[in-house]
């Protein structure tokens, strides 16, 4: 799932692929719903993510939402402009990420009430001694 870049304006068969940080680019973060990368290029390139292109991901460069491509019939790329750039891509809205973790909460909640209520349940229960 390495990026590759190509040049706007070039036809390059042989587009660069990235296996590793250089000075062109070099992965900041990177998890399953997120990465962010530094990028300096010489000239704008267009960057190509080999990972499923779906519309709940979004791109950004230097924080400014940008237009996400679906590229090579099932990917996902960005054209980056000449010069250092922050470039990310986030999947989802950040309402999303919010409703999870209330939704987490909510269920350790309940989860924990329960576990009281059977402990009091068991002890209450509990034949005692004479």
């Amino acid at each position: 799932r390495m990026p590759f870049l190509s040049t706007p304006g070039r036809h390059d068969p042989h587009a660069k692929i990235v296996r590793s940080n250089s000075g062109q680019v070099k992965l900041l973060s990177f998890n399953v719903n997120y990465w962010k990368m530094r990028t300096n290029f010489d000239s704008a390139k267009f960057l190509v993510y080999n990972d499923g292109y779906l519309s709940e991901w979004q791109a950004f460069i230097d924080g400014e939402e940008v237009d996400l491509w679906r590229t090579n019939l099932a990917f996902k790329g960005v054209w980056v402009p000449k010069g250092e750039h922050i470039v990310h891509f986030r999947y989802g809205a950040p309402w999303r990420y919010v409703l999870n973790h209330l939704l987490l909460i909510v269920f350790l909640g309940v989860f924990v009430c329960f576990i009281v209520l059977t402990l009091r349940y068991v002890k209450e229960s509990t034949p005692k001694e004479i």
